[in-house]
This record gives C-alpha cells, structure tokens and sequence, in this order.
C-alpha cells in the first residue's frame, strides 16, 4: 500500500520525508503494528489519541482577520469529524464542512488525510497539509492550497478538559508575511 504525503508543486518535508525524496511522492505506508491496528480507526486511537477526541459534528464560527484587527470575513460552519474504518486509499481521517454566510451563501468542503509517519498528512489536489499532536489538549497543522502558492496555513486547535468545546486559530503567511488570521469558537453537538 502507498500514500500520497505531499503536494509534488512544493518542496516540504511531511512526516520526515522531503518531496524529491520518493518516487512521485508516495511512501510506502508501515504495517500496522499489531492485528487490532489493522483498521484505520484503530490506528488513530492507538497513535493518536487525541485527535481521535475530536471525533463528531461540530458547529462555531470562522472569523478572519487582518493582522490590524479589521475584519474580512465571518461565517458559521457545522464540520462532522469522521475516521472512517474502511476508507478509500487509507483515508483515516475525514472532515465533512457546511459552511453559511450571512448573505446565504453555502459551501460544503471534505477533507481527508491519512496517518503516516506518525502524522495525518494529506494531498488531495485543492489541499495538502499535515497534523500532529503536541500535547494532550493541542494538535498543531501545517497546510497549503495549491490554488494559493506562496501562502502557507499553520494552526493550533485546541481542546478543552469538556471535551465539547475547542477553540482554533490559523496564522495565513504569503511569501513569509503574516496577513490574516482565523479564529475559531465552536462546540460539540453531536
């Protein structure tokens, strides 16, 4: 079995691997480590315990801001965090979003990602990106799009003791510059 771990137009290194280091991309995934981690839900409950917290549909608002405190943007959202046990090409992790702005507007996203390298890395050809858990209430991401070169996304979600409300931020950088940033109140509805 192999995984896509990172976006072939950037040069970055995902899960200790650096793009030019592996034939188009891929590695070839570990096995599992025991029977019981043969399933992809397993194996984020094993290596990633946190993450693996954050599994259910959730709803908060986005809210992007300059660094200058001005305001660009604001919505609502309901994501549902999924591991799926029999996802496609190793997908173990799947996000669902439903997004609403104020004047109407919607629009649903997914986001899948695969454990690899002691990481959730992803490429899907939109995003590419990895996560990986810093302590036991903070998972940390790092992720680009490939419609935006030169603006990368790091971001720190965070979990409370509840385990029914988070809080995230995202700092966006283009070309090594801060110049915007998401906040992210939300709870746990399901």
């Amino acid at each position: 079995m192999t995984e896509t771990i990172i976006a072939p137009t950037r040069r970055r290194l995902i899960g200790g691997l650096a793009a030019g280091t592996v034939a188009a991309g891929t590695v070839a995934a570990a096995a599992p480590a025991t029977a019981a981690e043969a399933k992809p839900a397993s194996i984020i409950k094993a290596r990633m315990p946190l993450l693996a917290r954050h599994e259910g549909t959730w709803t908060g608002t986005y809210t992007f801001i300059t660094p200058e405190m001005k305001v660009n943007d604001k919505y609502d959202f309901r994501i549902n965090v999924k591991f799926p046990d029999e996802g496609k090409g190793g997908i173990t992790y799947r996000q669902e979003g439903f997004y609403t702005w104020p004047d109407g507007r919607t629009q649903e996203l997914v986001f899948e990602a695969q454990y690899a390298g002691g990481r959730m890395v992803t490429f899907d050809g939109r995003i590419a990106g990895w996560m990986t858990e810093v302590d036991d209430r903070t998972i940390y991401l790092n992720f680009w799009f490939d419609d935006q070169p030169g603006i990368d996304v790091c971001e720190m979600i965070q979990l409370a003791p509840n385990n029914r409300d988070r809080g995230r931020t995202w700092h966006w950088y283009k070309d090594g510059q801060l110049f915007q940033i998401t906040l992210v109140n939300e709870r746990r509805v399901s």
